[in-house]
């Protein structure tokens, strides 16, 4: 369906109904991930802590799990942000080329 860029259709409304899909799943996905991330870092401060000094190597070994824990949930965040911003980036870019075919066309 294809929606004309006319005066009386201002570029913030054209943006929202083109892009009703992608935007809301890139927002979705870029909040989920910071929410991850923070989750991660709640881990952290609460099991892993600050690393023991001459620690035994039980001990050590305890805390190389919970940091490898913590890390894994860190990437884990970080990768739905960055599809999130993927997602953000490939909204902008369809808005853009959405708004210039019809420019290019008229000039023909």
């Amino acid at each position: 369906m294809e929606y004309p860029l006319s005066a009386s259709c201002p570029q913030l409304v054209y943006f929202i109904i083109m892009m009703k899909r992608l935007v809301p799943a890139a927002v979705l996905f870029i909040a989920l991930g910071f929410g991850v991330m923070l989750f991660g870092f709640v881990y952290d401060i609460t099991y892993a802590g600050i690393p023991y000094q001459d620690a035994p190597p039980d001990l050590l070994a305890q805390y190389e799990a919970v940091r490898d824990t913590t890390t894994t949930i860190f990437m884990v965040g970080a990768g739905l942000s960055s599809v999130g911003s993927l997602l953000a980036f490939g909204a902008a870019v369809r808005l853009v080329l959405r708004l210039l075919r019809p420019s290019a066309q008229e000039e023909r």
